[in-house]
């Protein structure tokens, strides 16, 4: 299109130019017409029939090109319309081409992972027979452990049974023990109770014989009392005599008081 819209111009340019080059001889003097006849007669007239004819020429040329522009334009929006289908179809293509890539491409990776699975599964199968054979001699080795824990086990019984027939000759010998010691044991507290109450009788009489102890060491003690005032009083004197006698039979007679209480 571009290219007939600088034929267009230059056509067009053309026929501007012819046109100006027409008015210029149109515009020449009187005189200059007559030297131009003068020197060529018939120059003017040619002239300008030919600037006319090519004119026309040109005329029917731009009108045809104008025809053929219009036909090529027609073309060009055709062309143009069906390039932009075009396009789109090859967009559409485009992506029919990328998900089928994708698809060809999940595919390989498909085919690798199954490749690779394929492998795997030779490795598994390898690792499941060397598994196997572990556990065969695992096997074995369990069930010689299993004879010889069986075999254990029954000497364990035979000693277990032993063991248990000691565990109760044993607890019937510490039953008849236990018997021993029950009848023992309430012996000795029969004894005690009596001894407790032998006891408490002594206990009884002996505090009847300090509380006995006691008044006489009192009355004693009162009787020695009488008897210092009336020293006193004969005397007139002899206060630190009664004092010390009076701490004595104070001393004496909390002694008493201790031996009763702690008798009670």
């Amino acid at each position: 299109m571009n290219t007939l819209y600088r034929i267009y111009n230059f056509v067009g340019n053309k026929l501007q130019n012819n046109q100006v080059e027409n008015d210029e001889i149109n515009d020449f003097s009187p005189q200059t017409k007559k030297e131009l006849d003068f020197n060529d007669p018939d120059h003017y007239n040619n002239g300008t029939q030919i600037k006319n004819n090519e004119e026309n020429a040109l005329l029917e040329e731009l009108n045809e090109m104008k025809e053929s522009y219009k036909e090529l334009e027609q073309s060009l929006i055709k062309i143009s319309q069906k390039s932009k289908k075009l396009e789109k179809e090859k967009r559409e293509i485009e992506s029919k081409l990328k998900t089928s890539n994708d698809k060809v491409q999940k595919l390989q990776g498909d085919l690798s992972q199954e490749k690779k699975n394929s492998q795997k599964f030779k490795q598994l199968e390898k690792e499941k027979r060397k598994l196997e054979d572990d556990m065969l001699q695992e096997r074995k080795k369990n069930n010689f452990i299993i004879e010889k824990n069986q075999k254990e086990k029954q000497e364990l019984d035979s000693k277990l049974k032993i063991l248990k027939e000691n565990y109760q000759r044993d607890i019937n010998q510490l039953n008849g023990r236990y018997n021993e010691l029950e009848l023992t044991k309430k012996n000795m507290e029969r004894d005690m109770e009596n001894n407790i109450k032998n006891l408490e009788q002594q206990l009884r009489e002996q505090r009847i014989k300090f509380q006995q102890e006691f008044k006489q060491a009192l009355e004693k003690y009162k009787k020695n009392i009488n008897n210092i005032r009336q020293r006193l009083d004969e005397k007139g004197n002899g206060l630190r005599d009664l004092e010390d006698e009076n701490s004595r039979l104070k001393e004496e007679a909390s002694k008493y008081q201790s031996a009763l209480e702690h008798i009670g």
